[in-house]
């Protein structure tokens, strides 16, 4: 359920919310269907869901040359995706319909690399590197009978709602019903993105237990985005369109908010009115509808709007191109035969994002990050213990995730001296991560091992103050994005953990038995972008076991696998309001076989 309360004490109105629509005498005749028993139960409604369609296919090509110590290397490469999601909102009312997102992706790519060695000194690689990618995504809304009814305001204080307005006579049913039935509209985006690399890294032997590797590389970045967001099926009331949204011509005529028409009509458009009055009234004129008629009008008229939002014509975003340096540096000093220390430095970037927001151009600035770490690789106990271990440390400038920005469009659309924002892909100024990690592996008797690996990451927000606000903060219109300077990152456990174990025992002439079991363990962390009080996910432990028999030669084998053995439900995302369950104990089994 919604909270009742803001996160400040402020009184939530839920005016908008699943409880308050489906408490409408519209959703109430489904007497079989609660809110408390079904729309919060553990098995919601999908009437309208329809199947996840997705395809993938490519092909790859590897030649090798090889030449005295030298090897030129050719990978020539293809591969397309496609998805297709049609979402339903949960009920079994018709609501949403044919929305969600389509997905068409196509990727090539050439690489030429050249390996090999110079005498005892050096050990090399240098190369070119192609990447040519097509991404055209819309992730459209589609709307059904109901939708109207569902998406219409409710009454407040003295002030009569859309809903109730429209809901006290079968024209206002009428008008409500077709404001949305079988309208769909998508913003389409077509991504081209192109990048072309030459690279180096060599392996220097100074010494008997001394190795430098260097390496450099340098991409240039091209990426072009052009995006649109408009009307595909204008559904059963077209009539009820507005004139024109941010510039894109819909052929409605012009009302106001009460559905009084304007002095800016021409004659297309009054003929257009009076098609409303007939079709909804049964009158020949609008001029013949009463004051209440007409506002039912606009009510349909403007929950229509509400749900287009922000339309515009293809607009091209601000292409982003730029050649990007990555280094690194990292000394390895062999100790002894058991024990090896390296350094490391990094320096890499990531490109820029073209994007267009609410038909603003907006470019997302690269990203830039220096990594320092030293470790310890050791083989022990007679080769019978590996254990890794290492610290770390990472800065990055213009971290690239969700951010509050300024939204031109509203801005100029309300005119009335605010500034407004909406929520985009931007930057964080700057983000340290640090922390240790540790790798081992024990083998105390033979065909048993025990695997441990852990990690402590302190991952921080060092510079962020355009934070967008938590779905409990709302209320705070005035104040639309925050500082959360000093904040661990969403998602950014403080310790995780994996132990496991494996066993294998030989039987008959050529099979073997084999058994393994792993637990993994995270500490709570926020899984919300903009950082919910709500969105803490507590600690947590997933075990999966499995056993299973097969030959040796491992061209055969099958085994039972139990996931999640224990049944944990921690939830892995949490928002105020919604969650995202955790997947129960499942059991398989598995086969396995080549040639």
């Amino acid at each position: 359920p919604t909270p009742t309360k803001y996160a400040n004490g402020d009184t939530n109105p839920l005016s908008s919310d699943a409880s308050t629509r489906l408490a409408r005498r519209w959703f109430t005749q489904e007497g079989n269907y609660s809110y408390l028993s079904d729309y919060l139960g553990d098995s919601p409604n999908l009437d309208n869901q329809q199947p996840l369609v997705t395809a993938s296919k490519g092909a790859s090509a590897e030649v090798n040359w090889i030449f005295g110590n030298q090897t030129l290397t050719s990978i020539s490469a293809y591969k397309d995706y496609q998805f297709q999601a049609r979402n339903d909102e949960g009920t079994p009312f018709d609501i949403s319909k044919n929305g969600g997102g389509h997905v068409l992706y196509h990727q090539a790519s050439q690489e030429l690399r050249l390996s090999g060695q110079t005498g005892s000194l050096v050990d090399y690689q240098t190369g070119l590197y192609l990447l040519t990618t097509s991404n055209d995504y819309d992730s459209g809304s589609g709307y059904g009978a109901d939708a109207g009814a569902w998406f219409a305001s409710s009454s407040t204080g003295t002030k009569k709602g859309q809903y109730d307005l429209l809901d006290a006579d079968g024209n206002g049913r009428y008008l409500m019903s077709n404001s949305l039935n079988r309208l769909i509209f998508k913003p389409l985006q077509q991504i081209r993105n192109q990048s072309e690399a030459l690279y180096a890294q060599a392996d220097w032997h100074l010494l008997d237990r001394l190795t430098l590797t260097t390496g450099v590389r340098f991409s240039r970045e091209d990426r072009k985005n052009n995006v649109s967001k408009l009307i595909t099926d204008n559904g059963n009331a077209p009539e009820l369109n507005p004139v024109a949204v941010n510039g894109v011509q819909l052929g409605g005529f012009d009302s106001t908010g009460a559905g009084a028409l304007t002095t800016n009509n021409n004659a297309q458009q009054l003929a257009l009115a009076d098609a409303v009055a007939l079709k909804y009234f049964g009158v020949s004129g609008y001029g013949s509808l009463t004051t209440n008629q007409q506002a039912q009008v606009g009510a349909a008229k403007t929950i229509r709007a509400s749900q287009l939002g922000v339309l515009w014509n293809p607009t091209e975003g601000r292409d982003y191109l730029k050649v990007l340096p990555s280094y690194v540096v990292s000394p390895s000093y062999k100790i002894n035969q058991e024990l090896t220390a390296y350094a490391s430095w990094r320096f890499g970037e990531k490109a820029g994002i073209s994007q267009v927001v609410n038909g603003v151009p907006f470019l997302a600035e690269p990203e830039r990050s220096s990594a320092y770490e030293l470790g310890l690789k050791s083989t022990l106990l007679d080769r019978k213990l590996i254990l890794n271990a290492d610290v770390y440390v990472n800065y990055i400038e213009n971290y690239q995730q969700a951010v509050q920005v300024f939204d031109q469009y509203t801005t100029n659309l309300k005119n009335d001296g605010t500034s407004y924002f909406t929520a985009a892909t931007g930057n964080a100024a700057k983000v340290r991560a640090s922390g240790l990690e540790i790798d081992a592996l024990y083998r105390p008797i033979p065909n048993f091992s025990l695997r441990f690996s852990g990690a402590y990451n302190n991952a921080v927000y060092k510079d962020f103050k355009n934070s967008g606000q938590p779905l409990e903060n709302g209320n705070l219109t005035t104040t639309p994005y925050r500082d959360v300077t000093s904040a661990n990152l969403p998602g950014a456990a403080k310790f995780t953990g994996n132990v496991g174990a494996d066993y294998y025992h030989y039987v008959f002439s050529n099979a073997q038995i084999h058994s393994s079991i792993n637990y993994a363990y995270t500490t709570r962390y926020n899984s919300d972008p903009s950082l919910s009080s709500y969105a803490w996910v507590p600690a947590y432990g997933i075990a999966d076991f499995s056993i299973g028999i097969g030959r040796r030669d491992q061209k055969f084998d099958a085994s039972v696998l139990v996931k999640n053995l224990f049944n944990d439900d921690t939830s892995q995302v949490v928002l105020w309001n919604s969650y995202i369950p955790a997947i129960p104990r499942w059991y398989g089994i598995q086969f396995s076989a080549k040639l």
